[in-house]
């Protein structure tokens, strides 16, 4: 036997013990997305367009920089921006807060997180509101704000608030072989969630060949619906700030 197959061997032996936690994983996030789409578990309808940010992925994927885009996007419209962030580690990420765009300063990182706080300074005609539990707090500060538009950030495996739009982010500085289920890979859930996907967007797409991002746009094609979009998008820098 060649060394590089023993090598082989020996990596999917190592990995062996992982698998069965990887499945149960996944087939929970399954049968949960399953729950909602079926109704079994009920899910919250607004009154105005809910767009979706979101990854299968953990780790960054460019999520907050791309909601901070279809904001300006929709600033640049006149309309008024609602968006829905965890604020992840910060104080209020278990109860509920609000940053208005138009009060920028004077807000606590260590409340709020520190990307509730950066959207809130980079935008206009926008309120983050901070929380885990998302569509009570949409709930609660809807008369308040009457939104536009909402968007969802990092919102794809949040299924308790029905979406008019679902965008899905994936790097492609991430390596093929760890798109797997953790703990075997970088994934939170699996390909299969894409059926609900209705654009891809491959980010980073400037900084790999163009060979790696057709593997992967042909590998989230196997997954994804016959009407997804598919789109590519790099960042450059604008400034220091």
């Amino acid at each position: 036997m060649k060394m590089n197959s023993i090598v082989k061997v020996l990596k999917n032996t190592a990995f062996l013990p992982l698998f069965p936690i990887s499945y149960t994983w996944e087939k929970i996030y399954q049968i949960r997305r399953f729950a909602y789409k079926t109704e079994i578990i009920k899910s919250h309808e607004f009154e105005v367009p809910v767009i979706s940010i979101g990854n299968l992925t953990f780790g960054g994927t460019g999520k907050t920089p791309f909601t901070m885009w279809i904001s300006r996007f929709f600033n640049d419209l006149d309309k008024k921006v609602v968006i829905l962030t965890r604020g992840y580690k910060g104080k209020l990420e278990h109860k509920s807060g609000i940053i208005r765009s138009s009060n920028k300063f004077g807000h606590n990182p260590f409340e709020y997180g520190d990307e509730p706080l950066l959207m809130a300074r980079r935008l206009d005609k926008t309120s983050i509101i901070v929380g885990k539990r998302r569509a009570d707090n949409l709930k609660y500060y809807f008369n308040k704000e009457r939104p536009d538009i909402v968007l969802l950030d990092d919102g794809h495996q949040h299924l308790k608030i029905k979406r008019s739009l679902n965008i899905v982010l994936f790097d492609c500085l991430i390596p093929m072989k760890s798109y797997k289920v953790a703990p075997l890979g970088y994934m939170r859930e699996g390909m299969g969630a894409l059926a609900d996907a209705d654009v891809i967007i491959m980010g980073r797409s400037d900084q790999v060949p163009t060979k790696k991002v057709d593997l992967l746009k042909e590998e989230l094609k196997k997954y994804s619906s016959k009407d997804c979009i598919f789109a590519k998008i790099g960042y450059r820098p604008t400034g220091l700030y």
